[in-house]
């Protein structure tokens, strides 16, 4: 159930997931030349935002994508 709201969320607010090449995880929202990025440190999780903090990742990130494409980079 979880990862199909997650889906939705990331089908509506078009947002990306995954992992760079050296397997830290992202998320992104937003296709600006400009690029925001917001790393977030805190998780002893090593995998791409879901549930709660992409819900948290979408409503920061709503504003900032008119201007930015915008980043939330694990550890």
């Amino acid at each position: 159930m979880k990862k199909d709201k997650d889906r939705k969320l990331k089908e509506k607010y078009g947002i990306e997931t995954g992992y760079f090449k050296n397997r830290l995880p992202y998320a992104r929202m937003g296709n600006k030349s400009e690029i925001l990025i917001e790393i977030e440190a805190l998780s002893f999780i090593h995998k791409p935002p879901s549930g709660m903090m992409l819900k948290e990742f979408i409503k920061s990130g709503k504003l900032l994508t008119e201007d930015f494409t915008y980043y939330l980079i694990g550890r």
